[in-house]
């Protein structure tokens, strides 16, 4: 399988849970939709640039395997990340903008 599934979950299922939430659920919450947003900026980028997994791999100096994680949101080095950021000409101080 090259390409990674990106599956959206309905947030509007969640709306009215949301205001019962506590602090932590909301934050928590909250931090999953940021890695949503991460997650989404990179693979639309580089569906963008016209890139598989394995193009921007090469492009970024990194293993296919890191660019499929962090495209479904698994954790990976720092720099193989900086690497893929960088090879998508993404700053990630803008990145969830």
């Amino acid at each position: 399988m090259e390409e990674t599934n990106m599956k959206d979950f309905d947030v509007k299922e969640l709306e009215e849970d949301i205001n019962n939430f506590s602090d932590d659920e909301k934050y928590l919450f909250d931090c999953l939709q940021d890695s949503r947003k991460f997650r989404d900026r990179i693979y639309k980028k580089r569906k963008e640039m016209e890139l598989t997994e394995r193009d921007l791999a090469n492009k970024a100096d990194v293993k296919a395997f890191e660019v499929k994680a962090v495209e479904g949101g698994k954790s990976i080095a720092i720099l193989s990340l900086v690497k893929i950021l960088k090879s998508l000409e993404l700053d990630i101080n803008k990145i969830f903008e």
